[in-house]
């Protein structure tokens, strides 16, 4: 299935000339690891229905929940299965700003990002070395992951909204299949 799923992101995202990387491993930022304790899995269970709940009610507002990029967010994304969009911004950035007004604001893709992604935004100017990961900094930066956190592509620059859609239907769809 990952093999289904990077070749249709290959071949839609060459359309746009998106640089794309091969598929990586991403480890999540360092973090102590924390002694399992009946206390600790209570917390996490707790943390991971409040986060459903935050889901519900995107739904309902009808706007993308943001997290932050951090162990606590790649840990739910691969707790709940689903998909990871990671987006690079800047404040200054013309591109960045659109696709927050017309991409990330479109009805459909809401609907499709909150049902099936967990969305991570970094404001890349305050996180230098995140971004650098994922090569040279330029705004705005999608990054595409598994739940386990494998890279399927990284694009740099503006996404139209109809290809943005095509990339989370694809993805959606390649996840479907057995």
């Amino acid at each position: 299935m990952k093999e289904k799923l990077f070749v249709l992101l290959l071949f839609i995202t060459a359309c746009a000339k998106p640089q794309i990387q091969e598929p990586t491993k991403i480890t999540p930022p360092n973090v102590e690891v924390e002694q399992i304790t009946k206390h600790n899995i209570l917390k996490k269970s707790e943390e991971i229905s409040n986060s459903r709940k935050l889901l519900k009610l995107a739904r309902i507002t009808n706007e993308i929940i943001w997290h932050d990029f951090s162990f606590k967010s790649f840990f739910k994304a691969k707790v709940q299965e689903r998909f990871i969009i990671i987006n690079f911004y800047s404040e200054s950035c013309d591109f960045c700003n659109l696709m927050d007004s017309s991409v990330y604001n479109n009805p459909d893709i809401i609907k499709k990002i909150n049902s099936r992604f967990f969305t991570i935004k970094v404001d890349g100017e305050k996180e230098v070395e995140i971004i650098r990961n994922f090569g040279d900094p330029i705004y705005p930066t999608t990054v595409f992951m598994t739940p386990t956190g494998v890279v399927l592509a990284v694009i740099q620059g503006y996404i139209p909204t109809n290809k943005y859609n095509l990339i989370i239907d694809t993805i959606i769809k390649a996840a479907d299949e057995p």
